[in-house]
């Protein structure tokens, strides 16, 4: 019926305009092809709507009055907005029937709290589908900050201090340095409300530990319905930290062992559960059964929509969870600014003939200092990101001016260079980077993998082009990136899987500081780190306890709107 009142609606505006107007039911009954009697259905409904006033006349002879209160433009985008609350992107899209900046504005402009009776929604833009939201998959920055606001793990990091805290499991012990207890709480339920049982514990922990650095989890078993017992085949002063990441996040055991698992409709613990995830729109609600504190906000509704990573300067900052451009953003009035903790770095493959020796690699490397990319890159874009002498801003590894190159150009011809798909910066780079070798005779060559390939270090490059971000504690959290993750472990030693396996020892037995073993990563010059951005966080004034995170969002439990 809404679709079809909204036809009659646009046909008495084509034939009266905004102006009051006099009529007839017959009149109407013959514009609109329908019966006197539907035509007075089809105006009670447009007059509770909003869109018309409808003052009748009784008597044989005598002329209603008519007025339409909605131009086009305006109604269309009242449509839309009807739309967009029953997550019809794309319908929403067809009905504003703009320009694809537009279209892009108006989806901003519709973001914000939301409050329906008591329920209090916010509802955030997006640039690009989330489909994979399970632990243990790669997982991009966005992905991490909302796994952990759908699952749980056996402890968790405090995104503020970086501490360590109790999660499923209140209390932990180490027995020994090899062997740990963890003790669970009671009553906790996954989203479907079955409770969590201590197999769910042992199954998730053993899916985790064909992951590097959940080797030495050398058997889990259960004590009891409530009590872990963890044996390690390597000391590991840091597994309670190790428990708190995504890897290691719970799950049902039946769905693990059954393959149930579902990227797009994950099945968790944590205070949001997956009410929808399609490509248009992911909508996470409130979940009443969350042993912690119940959320303050009952559902966070995110809206996918790719033109708005142009709209939005190609995403460096956030707003209310999404990167937008700088500036006063109307009706955005909380804001917090801090550098990011990562940044973007390019990584040489120690199986490129080309960039074997490290003079070739450190002339590869002038010329495509951070420094001298920026200076090509459009101002717009330039003023958000900070030259990187490290992974970590606090962090100084590499030479901080320009230095004059006393090295003669290398016999390279062709390099190719390897980033992943929907992130919209990365073909500014390498368009720059592609421009500076151009001036030496060296023809550049850009793939694109989609991110599991690139996380995995599928197919061949000479260079690999990427972005990270570190959760607290940074300095923790970029040594298992470096020593986790597949595509690092094949880069930074040089393919030297001795000196792999020693750095990952001498960390986990706490021998090897981070600031270290970055030095020596960069020192050995298979890792440059490019740029900082500016990471900003922005909401409306009536949104209360929104802090800014390492990965660029907030804690969507922490956050409520005040009315």
């Amino acid at each position: 019926m809404s679709g079809r009142l909204e036809h009659y609606y646009q046909k008495l505006l084509e034939q009266y305009g905004l102006e009051p107007a006099a009529t007839t039911l017959q009149q109407l009954a013959d514009l609109l092809f329908c019966s006197r009697r539907h035509v007075r259905s089809l105006l009670r409904s447009m007059e509770q709507a909003g869109w018309i006033h409808w003052l009748a006349e009784s008597g044989r002879g005598r002329q209603s009055q008519l007025q339409c209160r909605l131009a086009l433009d305006a109604f269309r985008r009242h449509q839309a907005r009807h739309l967009l609350a029953e997550g019809k992107l794309q319908q929403a899209v067809a009905t504003v029937g703009a320009s694809a900046e537009e279209v892009s504005r108006f989806i901003l402009s519709e973001c914000g709290r939301v409050t329906e009776g008591e329920r209090q929604l916010l509802r955030v833009p997006y640039y690009r589908p989330l489909p994979n939201l399970l632990p243990g998959l790669p997982l991009r920055r966005s992905e991490a900050h909302l796994v952990r606001q759908i699952f749980n793990g056996l402890t968790r990091v405090n995104e503020e201090n970086g501490e360590v805290e109790a999660d499923l499991a209140h209390h932990w012990q180490a027995l020994t340095p090899l062997c740990w207890h963890f003790f669970l709480r009671p009553a906790v339920r996954f989203h479907d409300g079955r409770r969590l049982q201590a197999d769910d514990v042992v199954a998730s922990l053993q899916a985790a530990s064909h992951l590097p650095l959940f080797a030495h989890l050398q058997q889990i078993r259960a004590l009891s319905p409530r009590q872990i017992e963890i044996n390690l085949s390597c000391e590991d002063g840091h597994l309670p930290w190790l428990l708190a990441q995504c890897e290691a996040m719970i799950q049902p055991a039946s769905h693990l062992r059954q393959g149930l698992v579902s990227g797009r409709l994950p099945l968790g613990t944590g205070p949001y559960l997956v009410a929808e995830n399609s490509s248009e729109r992911l909508r996470l609600l409130a979940f009443d059964d969350y042993f912690g504190l119940r959320a303050l906000l009952d559902e966070v509704d995110i809206w996918m929509w790719p033109a708005l990573a142009q709209q939005l300067e190609l995403g460096n900052r956030q707003v209310c969870g999404l990167e937008v451009s700088s500036g006063q953003e109307e009706g955005f009035d909380n804001q917090e600014m801090a550098l990011e903790q990562g940044g973007y770095f390019l990584l040489y493959d120690p199986r490129s003939q080309q960039l074997a020796s490290p003079q070739s690699r450190r002339w590869v490397q002038q010329q495509l200092a951070p420094w001298q990319l920026m200076a090509a890159v459009p101002a717009a874009f330039r003023r958000y990101w900070a030259p990187a002498y490290s992974l970590l801003p606090q962090w100084l590894h590499a030479a901080p001016d320009p230095e004059p190159s006393t090295l003669s150009a290398p016999g390279i011809q062709k390099l190719t260079l390897v980033y992943y798909e929907q992130q919209p910066e990365y073909a500014l780079l390498a368009e720059q980077m592609a421009a500076r070798l151009r001036q030496s005779g060296i023809e550049l060559e850009c793939q694109e993998l989609d991110y599991a390939s690139w996380w995995r270090g599928d197919g061949q490059a000479d260079l690999w082009l990427g972005s990270v971000n570190f959760q607290a504690p940074a300095e923790t959290g970029l040594a298992a990136w470096l020593l986790g993750t597949p595509l690092l472990r094949s880069v930074i030693s040089g393919g030297d899987a001795a000196t792999l396996a020693s750095w990952q020892r001498q960390w986990q037995q706490g021998t090897l500081a981070p600031v270290t073993l970055m030095q020596e990563v960069m020192t050995l010059g298979w890792l440059q780190p490019l740029f900082h951005h500016w990471l900003r966080l922005q909401g409306t004034a009536q949104a209360r306890g929104m802090r800014l995170n390492n990965l660029g969002w907030f804690d969507f439990k922490s956050v409520w709107l005040k009315p």
